[in-house]
């Protein structure tokens, strides 16, 4: 997890530069490689939300299932946590920033 780096600019796919999409695709490789067993122990200990890396519509294939189970089982547990009143890094309120400025793009 320490080698995958998300793109800077937090925009979708289908905007980045050939550049980035290269360096994200290779992130992805690098999940696949380890197979799904290690994926799903990696995403409980990351706390990795359900909607970044299932569909939202459809069926699983049955290596996602338990995937599946592992994420939705963590989203219930952090909705009950309390908020932490920790300001935003700086990387995270630019996300924002860029997401709400191509909002108003439209």
């Amino acid at each position: 997890m320490t080698d995958l780096k998300p793109p800077p600019t937090g925009l979708p796919f289908e905007y980045l530069s050939p550049a980035d999409r290269a360096s994200l695709l290779a992130n992805v490789w690098s999940m696949l490689e380890v197979g799904p067993e290690r994926l799903m122990a990696v995403a409980e200990r990351e706390r990795i939300r359900p909607s970044l890396l299932l569909p939202r519509a459809g069926e699983l294939p049955v290596s996602l299932s338990g995937l599946d189970a592992v994420l939705k089982s963590m989203r219930h547990r952090n909705n009950r946590q309390s908020p932490i009143d920790n300001p935003r890094s700086v990387k995270s309120v630019l996300m924002r920033w860029q997401r709400l400025l191509r909002k108003f793009q439209r």
